[in-house]
């Protein structure tokens, strides 16, 4: 899709923003409406009652497909206590975004489509109607980076005094009025587009799981005979299959107990971060000086062993260690070293339904946090074909795995793409880069644009 660019064009006055539509007026924020701080709350008034005005934090600013929405809020505040407390209500249109926040929510914005109120680490912009349309609000403030304008710190902050002051691009209303229509026709479009993506990255991620489940419980050879595996949620097994606790055939140590100081090089320190359905990643990777940990406790990985998690939201993830990983040190989680087995079995048997379903993470949530020992993992019991098949069946698996892996990777890749693109052409509109005075919504609505309509009501 092309657009033509604006006949004649201005200095907008505004270093980064460059030159703008001719007949478009450059103002600040505070020039085309009025921007409200939020209100300090009591604790006891911030309890979920079902009462009248919904209470956001920044915590609530929940992405969603059309940006629109803020999610459902945690908490609620009855007329009678935003009387008491003098807090402020936030009306119908206007544009609500984190003041105090990291990167990730000072970047959200949110068009408020009911009355409420919000925290005082939180900014309302009340667009004056006259002038300013709320979606026009909202898509403007959308392109606005602010971690460019944030106070440096430990946690970034948007001053009230600032954000008056931050630019704002004023197109005749009716203009207005069709870009926004035009932004919400596309950006639906795009986000359709991405909800389908993601939809097949789930299939796809369901469709390894399944895949991975079925092989080391049924094996490869469907004419093989079967017995019946003594557990009612698994069924049937080959028969020639041993059923053995995980400690009988694999050692189970824990990693270091302190952590090291952490350098910028070294030796790679392997902890839950970087554990990833079977796969070590590079996220969050710390690294150590070996000579800071006792040698009693420091535990050099070896291709084969096998890292689970035992604490936090990861529990129960494991990941192999591979050539390529080496030379590391275990961090803080169990290391499973294979003994009577092979190890890519072994990994592909810690991510089955059968083991990390169906008893490992049954384990981990019998403490009041997701915790896991080596005592409970080593109760678990696994199916051992033989060491040939053990074999066979991991080189099968390592090919499968790596198909969906990528057809995974090339949907991701179409997201970011999708994302980029919604981001551009929403910059690229309320910029003026860009002239769709002329466009047309379509004579009859897509099903697209229908579902997203009905999303937003």
């Amino acid at each position: 899709m092309s657009f033509p660019k604006y006949p004649e064009y201005k200095d907008s006055g505004v270093e980064w923003l460059g030159e703008v539509p001719a007949h478009w007026e450059s103002r600040r924020l505070k020039d085309g409406g009025r921007l409200v701080a939020g209100s300090a709350f009591p604790h006891e008034n911030q309890e979920q009652k079902g009462l009248e005005f919904p209470f956001y934090k920044v915590g609530d600013l929940v992405l969603s497909s059309d940006g629109r929405t803020m999610g459902s809020p945690q908490h609620t505040i009855s007329k009678r206590e935003v009387l008491a407390l003098r807090a402020r209500i936030v009306p119908t249109g206007a544009v609500v975004w984190a003041k105090i926040g990291a990167a990730l929510m000072l970047n959200r914005r949110r068009l408020v489509n009911v009355p409420c109120c919000i925290d005082n680490n939180m900014t309302a912009y009340i667009p004056d109607m006259e002038r300013l349309s709320p979606l026009w609000a909202y898509y403007w403030t959308s392109q606005l980076d602010f971690t460019q304008f944030a106070n440096p710190g430990a946690v970034p902050s948007l001053g009230e005094g600032y954000q008056k002051t931050l630019p704002l691009l004023l197109p005749p209303p009716q203009e207005q009025a069709t870009i926004a229509s035009f932004l919400d026709h596309e950006t639906a479009r795009i986000d359709c587009l991405v909800k389908e993506q993601q939809r097949l990255i789930e299939l796809l991620k369901e469709k390894r799981q399944a895949v991975i489940s079925h092989a080391v419980t049924k094996g490869l050879d469907p004419d093989v005979p079967m017995k019946d595996s003594g557990v009612e949620w698994l069924g049937e097994v080959p028969a020639h299959w041993e059923k053995l606790l995980l400690k009988r055939v694999a050692n189970i140590k824990y990693g270091i107990g302190e952590p090291p100081a952490y350098l910028d090089s070294g030796v790679p320190l392997i902890r839950a971060t970087n554990v990833n359905r079977g796969e070590v990643t590079q996220n969050g990777m710390v690294f150590v000086e070996p000579n800071d940990i006792p040698e009693k406790r420091i535990l050099w990985l070896k291709e084969g062993d096998i890292v689970v998690v035992r604490s936090g939201a990861y529990t129960g993830d494991s990941a192999i260690i591979r050539k390529k990983n080496l030379p590391s040190i275990a961090g803080f989680d169990m290391v499973v070293t294979p003994a009577s087995c092979f190890p890519g079995f072994l990994q592909y048997a810690l991510l089955s339904q059968y083991l990390k379903d169906n008893q490992i993470d049954l384990a981990r949530l019998r403490a009041a946090q997701p915790h896991l020992n080596a005592e409970e993992l080593g109760a678990c019991f696994l199916l051992i074909p033989t060491f040939e098949e053990q074999k066979t069946i991991t080189t099968f698996l390592d090919a499968e795995t790596s198909k969906v892996d990528s057809m995974i990777e090339v949907a991701k890749k179409s997201i970011a793409y999708l994302t980029e693109r919604r981001s551009a052409l929403v910059s690229a509109a309320v910029t003026g880069k860009i002239d769709v005075r002329g466009w047309q919504p379509p004579a009859v609505p897509s099903a697209t644009t229908e579902a997203t309509q009905t999303e937003t009501v």
